[in-house]
């Protein structure tokens, strides 16, 4: 159908003034004429002839209290000013593909009974979910999110896809509602700024498969105060110990699956995030728990990283085969001849060896205090060869 036989039979059903046509995009509200009394009505005629012209709305819209049991096809609009849908029931299909939302979205209170499908979307600002209900599929699959995103109070009660999503800042899926039913899916799903999901109640079957998580955010505020509006105080515990609950649930989720692969990963993301929680406050926090996470992030990543292991205990060797050596520094003739190296080099694996105790180091038996740092430093290089062959190890634990 061409745009001359839309005109046609836009004349012919009173829609007049309503449209302009233009290089094949629907421009609604130029002269103001839409409303939410024909919206509806307007928008489904255009798609009973045509499914992928582009629809321009730029007028503000209040649905309040209505239902709506018709099916909704607001695909292909693009909305230049806010939208709200208060407390509307959708007894139907709705579909937003490749709708773009330039200013803020509401959904508070609202019910969708039926699919509802946000493919390839884009929300410029932040969507409000506060108690909305999902009893079918939501379908957010390839959906941009270009504000912070919070899904407070939402009930996800059927199967719920957030597959290739890309959150571009915080999000916070914090108070919702399950049932025995729901699925939810971050397949492949992007989260620039990290996530919060310490407290969803997400006890439903989980999918986080190859998703991307920034485990460091340079933004907190959410996380710090479950507030949308933006706080600088990025220094907060709160924000830490949420962020690292996160990433607990997600490795659980990979355990469970039998992928201990992921499950490392954020084993090692958790425990970042709690080293930066203790962090926070020192006061409160104990120098044991400190000394530890220390330890095991410069050992081996948190078991993850064998090379770093290797690392380890050849950089503890070295300062303290340095140290043993300066103890003895009165009593040792050395050459720097060919055989002199060698010996040189001979007595440093034999410092790596934590099996013998009985070195002479350029033949001197009697070392006094530098049997001390030689004690000492093989306690170093032991627990690192521990943290080596656990890093190893790393994917036959469970």
């Amino acid at each position: 159908m061409n745009n001359g036989d839309l005109l046609t039979l836009i004349n012919n059903n009173n829609y007049q003034n309503h449209i302009t046509i233009e290089n094949n995009v629907y421009d609604f509200c130029k002269l103001h004429l839409v409303d939410e009394s024909n919206l509806e009505e307007l928008i489904g005629f255009i798609r009973k002839h045509n499914l992928y012209i582009i629809i321009h709305i730029n007028k503000e819209l209040l649905f309040l209290d209505k239902l709506f049991d018709l099916i909704i096809n607001l695909s292909n609009c693009i909305f230049y000013k806010e939208i709200t849908f208060k407390n509307c029931v959708f007894q139907e299909k709705v579909d937003f593909r490749q709708a773009e939302f330039k200013e803020k979205v509401r959904f508070n209170g609202s019910k969708f009974e039926k699919k509802v499908r946000f493919h390839e979307s884009i929300f410029s600002k932040t969507v409000s979910f506060n108690n909305t209900t999902f009893k079918d599929l939501a379908d957010f699959w390839n959906v941009t999110f270009n504000d912070v995103q919070r899904f407070y109070l939402t009930d996800f009660l059927g199967v719920t896809i957030f597959s290739h999503v890309t959150f571009n800042h915080q999000v916070q899926f914090i108070y919702n509602k399950t049932s025995k039913d729901t699925i939810i899916s971050f397949e492949n799903a992007d989260f620039k700024q990290s996530l919060d999901i310490s407290r969803a109640n997400f006890w439903c079957k989980l999918n986080f498969w190859s998703v991307k998580i920034n485990y460091l955010p340079t933004e907190l505020w959410l996380y710090q105060t479950d507030e949308i509006i933006e706080s600088h105080d990025n220094n907060s515990q709160k924000a830490h110990k949420v962020l690292r609950e996160s990433y607990r649930i997600v490795k659980d989720v990979f355990y469970k699956e039998g992928n201990n692969i992921e499950a490392i990963s954020f084993y090692s993301k958790e425990m970042s995030a709690y080293g930066k929680e203790l962090k926070v406050n020192i006061e409160e926090s104990k120098i044991e728990e400190r000394t530890s996470l220390f330890f095991n992030k410069i050992s081996n990543d948190f078991g993850t990283s064998w090379a770093r292991g290797l690392l380890f205990v050849f950089v503890t060797t070295i300062i303290f085969y340095s140290l043993f050596l300066i103890f003895l520094w009165d009593e040792i003739y050395y050459l720097p001849t060919h055989k002199g190296f060698a010996s040189f080099f001979r007595h440093f694996f034999e410092f790596l060896n934590i099996a013998k105790w009985d070195i002479k180091p350029f033949g001197i038996t009697d070392y006094n205090y530098s049997y001390i740092v030689l004690f000492i430093g093989r306690i170093f290089i032991g627990y690192g060869y521990y943290q080596t062959i656990q890093a190893f190890r790393k994917y036959g634990k469970s």
